[in-house]
């Protein structure tokens, strides 16, 4: 699209307004977050955000580099906080094993 960098960000002389366009991006946007909290979805997700997609989508959408470093952070530790919970079994044992237990222990 003209207009448009390789990296995704609208320049200064070639700024768009992309009218009915941008509901459909931010819409795209908010599906690829929710979907990575789907096991089945998460891996197409990351890889969005990872590729030139969340870069092409975030222009249409009117996105600035600010909003987009501010977006992709929260998610980020959101993303690490849900593998963390993951892969912490209930008993907040951390190496998934049932705990052993001693005679005159507690």
């Amino acid at each position: 699209m003209k207009g448009l960098q390789a990296t995704g960000s609208r320049d200064a002389t070639h700024g768009r307004n992309f009218g009915i366009l941008q509901p459909l991006a931010e819409s795209v946007i908010l599906q690829a977050m929710e979907d990575l909290w789907s096991r089945r979805d998460r891996k197409e997700s990351i890889e969005f955000f990872q590729g030139s997609g969340f870069g092409l989508y975030a222009a249409i959408a009117g996105m600035g580099p600010y909003e987009k470093g501010v977006l992709l952070s929260i998610m980020r530790r959101a993303l690490t906080a849900k593998r963390l919970n993951d892969a912490q079994p209930s008993s907040n044992n951390l190496n998934g094993k049932r705990p052993v237990r001693t005679k005159g222990k507690i």
